[in-house]
């Protein structure tokens, strides 16, 4: 059951909020929302979601304790070891589900290497839904309490309800303990209307970001492009490689302002997610814009614990490398994910010694411009599945096979054309990504014309219920 689904519009959400705000019993509330969220969990995927489940009940329950335990505890060794012990369940679990396939990989290969080929065994693990998410989560939640930063959660109930709270459960945002305790304690009686027109506005225009922008326009010619990898000219290099980056914004974006607009509908509210990563004028202020709440998750208990920004260039440099690298591999385990964070981890150090060296840049639009090329080059390598992919995608972007004119006049002979007409639209879609205010920048500033913002709600809402047939998973389920 996705959020652009119709079982999920039209049946699931209608029936939770009616429960939600029909119940008057603070904590029969929180029980409904939690077991709504559990359900969302299990029909998200059915049977698999069911056998999974307990998965996240158990993270849930340990955590829980943990926290109660921590927060009780006068010593300090006894608190470490407590708070040590949620954090390495949930690396644990993370790690077996998500990397032991692909450590099992390596190591065939190299026994591979010394004559020993198909000698390790390698395991085809499902990937539990929503685990990249709920366990940062979680793992906040424990940090924070040995740190002092929040006492522990009232009851399991109320603990449970922030850890499965279906709008952020599969793909975030990645929320906090300390952000939504006092909200989920005082949620108001009725739902204002000013909140919720916010809330359906921002489901309206995620809706039509996902369903209208990244899939009707570009995820099959992205997808087509990507598959004739090796075909590729300089002209359908560039528009496959550009194409699939604005095609991840606005999947990736629209999930995280949905979400965003269903905790509204709950009377909650939720960290924004995005705030224009095409407007970055560095690397740095990229992932400031991008995916907010997974950058500051890792600046808090990454990259501060392993010394932050204070110390010599190279100290700082190596701090910004170990933390780039490692979200490059929590993106996924597979060598082109490796690719992806040493990339980053790179461009994020290189970036400490021209700045620590004085260096800064000639112009906006130059800035602008190269830390839309690194992203953009650098994303190849979580849209391709073999590094093979990724390669040759990207040296023809570099002229490899030619500049690929005849992709351009005569697109309806080749499986990479790119007729004009879709190069302009992207073209103008980049322009727009670097001029127009954001969703949040939009609903912020005061309208002289509320109706038309209203019926622009409306259009966008309508549009994505048009598209709506068989709904195709958001890109970053895959993380």
């Amino acid at each position: 059951m996705l959020f652009n689904s119709t079982s999920f519009i039209f049946a699931f959400l209608p029936i939770v909020l009616a429960g939600w705000w029909g119940i008057r019993n603070e904590h029969l509330r929180l029980i409904w929302l939690t077991l709504s969220s559990y359900v969302f969990y299990v029909l998200f995927d059915f049977p698999t979601g069911l056998k999974l489940l307990p998965l996240l009940l158990i993270s849930t329950i340990v955590d829980y304790t943990a926290g109660i335990m921590i927060h009780r505890e006068t010593r300090q060794h006894v608190r470490r070891r407590w708070m040590l012990l949620s954090v390495t369940l949930n690396l644990s679990i993370l790690g077996f589900f998500k990397y032991l396939g692909f450590f099992e990989q390596i190591l065939d290969g190299i026994a591979g290497a010394f004559g020993r080929p198909d000698t390790v065994p390698i395991h085809h693990i499902i990937l539990p839904l929503g685990i990249s998410f709920y366990t940062f989560n979680s793992m906040s939640y424990t940090i924070d309490i040995y740190r002092g930063v929040v006492s522990p959660a009232r009851s399991i109930v109320h603990y449970s309800a922030f850890v499965a709270l279906f709008p952020h459960l599969i793909a975030g945002p990645i929320v906090r303990f300390r952000d939504m305790d006092i909200q989920l304690r005082s949620v108001p009686r009725h739902l204002s209307a000013a909140m919720a027109f916010t809330g359906i506005a921002f489901f309206s225009v995620g809706l039509f970001k996902k369903l209208v922008v990244a899939d009707w326009l570009f995820a099959e010619r992205v997808d087509t492009l990507y598959a004739n990898s090796a075909e590729l000219g300089v002209i359908s290099g560039i528009v496959a490689i550009l194409g699939y980056s604005v095609q991840l914004f606005f999947d990736f974006s629209a999930y995280s302002e949905m979400a965003v607009g269903l905790a509204m509908l709950l009377g909650l509210r939720y960290p924004q997610n995005f705030n224009s990563p095409f407007k970055a004028v560095s690397m740095a202020d990229f992932w400031r814009r991008w995916h907010m709440t997974l950058g500051h998750w890792i600046r808090d208990y990454l990259f501060i614990p392993l010394g932050g920004s204070r110390g010599p260039a190279w100290f700082v440099a190596r701090n910004s490398f170990i933390t780039m690298f490692l979200v490059g591999i929590w993106h996924g385990a597979a060598w082109t994910y490796v690719c992806f964070g040493l990339g980053h981890g790179i461009v994020m150090a290189g970036h400490v010694l021209l700045r620590k060296a004085g260096y800064r840049p000639f112009s906006l639009v130059t800035s602008r411009l190269t830390t839309l090329a690194i992203w953009t080059s650098l994303a190849v390598f979580i849209k391709a599945p073999t590094m093979e992919m990724a390669l040759n995608v990207l040296t023809a972007a570099v002229g490899r096979n030619g500049i690929g004119l005849d992709h351009v006049l005569r697109p309806d002979l080749h499986a990479v054309g790119v007729p004009i007409g879709f190069i302009a639209l992207l073209a103008a879609i980049l322009v727009a990504l670097n001029t127009l205010p954001n969703i949040y920048e939009m609903l912020s500033r005061p309208v002289r014309l509320p109706r038309m913002r209203a019926t622009a709600v409306g259009v966008a809402g309508g549009s994505g219920i048009l598209l709506m047939q068989a709904p195709s998973p958001f890109l970053y389920f895959q993380f």
